[in-house]
């Protein structure tokens, strides 16, 4: 079975909203095993979006669109596909009665969007006002869902996504595995992947790296299982010392079990990442279970006030320094209770850097309780604040996994 996801919008083929809506469902695709074939962006344009649509439809078997289903002069998606399938519009009122009672008299677009084409079957919209479509002919089946992503995950993950597994034998699915691994590069990991692929030429392999860290995909069929087995063996008796448990790939989720099944508290000191620790670690929900707080210490002062770092340090080594960072990591402990305590300074630029200490020069330290303290230099090169930042984050946070690991 071929999939294809057609995200519809102008403001998305411009690179002024990032496509989220084609990402979400290709990995929920994944998740269960299903490969997504093609991803197409295509404008709020009724000729580009009829040529997509019929292009789609010769090669795919399921087409997915998200957007243009509204009621403004831009949303052509349905007309566009009512079209291709000879359909012409009807009335319902009962659901121009739901969305008169979840929004009042106030919505002018209800008869709008009750007003749908005949040969559609319609798909519940419970989060917005436009529903979403199926058309279906030749064992083609072509889903039209809105472009605002809570409403269109909603409706992807309860009326979309069951009827496209029910159509796939468990013979078709695909067996994927994951591993993700810090502190080692692509070319460390590539000449094992090439070893493999000559030993199982069946299963697909795959390195993507990301600023700080790595994942390898190993993906192949159910009768693929042993060799999928016997590749992630052998990946992890190589570089097994670099890896991380995490079902979304993200450390801070390996930090967040770590801690939270092993009754460890951990504390933040941030200067040139400005909080983004503490920020990735508690968007995951129950982070109050260990993370006792942050503190963003940017200036000189607040790094003497709040951690107690030597106002001489300061000025003998600067505030970007070993010395530095490791008193605030120790300090952060002392303020806090906590079991470990992380603290960054750098220069993160684009300015502000020196030939001593040029942008991308970040100091690091862990401390734990037992005054054992950690410290290194991550000498970046040259790139942007945010990917100085990102990297910074992975890499601190990658660290501690494998120090709290060890002491277990």
């Amino acid at each position: 079975m071929k999939i294809e996801v057609i995200v519809i919008g102008s403001e998305i083929l411009s690179g002024f909203t990032i496509n989220t809506n084609a990402a979400f469902i290709s990995q929920e695709l994944l998740k269960e095993g299903v490969d997504t074939h093609y991803h197409t962006i295509v404008s709020d344009d009724a000729e580009s979006l009829r040529k997509a649509l019929v292009e789609a439809l010769e090669r795919s078997d399921v087409i997915i669109t998200t957007g243009g289903l509204g009621p403004t002069c831009d949303d052509l998606t349905r007309s566009v596909a009512a079209d291709l399938f000879d359909s012409d519009f009807i009335y319902h009122p009962e659901i121009e009665e739901e969305l008169q009672k979840r929004y009042g008299n106030k919505l002018v677009s209800a008869r709008d969007q009750a007003t749908l084409p005949e040969k559609a079957e319609i798909i519940k919209n419970t989060l917005g006002t436009a529903s979403g479509l199926l058309f279906k002919k030749n064992e083609k089946s072509l889903y039209l869902l809105p472009g605002v992503p809570p409403e269109m995950m909603e409706m992807f993950s309860k009326s979309v996504l069951p009827r496209i597994l029910s159509k796939i034998s468990p013979e078709e699915k695909k067996r994927n595995v994951w591993l993700h691994f810090t502190f080692l590069i692509e070319s460390k990991v590539d000449p094992t992947l090439r070893k493999l692929q000559k030993l199982y030429p069946t299963i697909e392999m795959g390195i993507y790296p990301y600023r700080g860290k790595i994942s390898v995909h190993l993906s192949g069929l159910i009768h693929d299982q042993k060799g999928l087995d016997a590749c992630r063996k052998v990946l992890l008796e190589e570089f097994g010392k670099y890896h991380y448990e995490s079902l979304s790939g993200k450390i801070e989720e390996a930090i967040h079990n770590l801690f939270s099944n092993n009754g460890l508290t951990l504390a933040t000191a941030e200067s040139c990442t400005g909080g983004t620790i503490a920020s990735r670690l508690t968007v995951l929900a129950g982070a109050s279970q260990y993370f006792l707080g942050g503190m963003i210490t940017y200036s000189n002062q607040m790094k003497t006030e709040f951690l107690g770092v030597s106002e001489n340090t300061l000025n003998d080594t600067g505030a970007v320094s070993e010395e530095v960072v490791i008193q605030m990591a120790e300090g952060v402990i002392n303020k806090t209770g906590a079991d470990y305590g992380i603290a960054v300074s750098g220069v993160a630029g684009p300015t502000g850097g020196t030939e001593k200490k040029p942008v991308g020069t970040v100091w690091v330290a862990i401390a734990n309780k037992d005054n054992e303290t950690t410290s290194w230099l991550i000498q970046g090169k040259k790139a942007s604040r945010e990917m100085i930042i990102d990297y910074t984050v992975n890499t601190v946070l990658g660290r501690l996994y494998h120090i709290v690991t060890r002491s277990l």
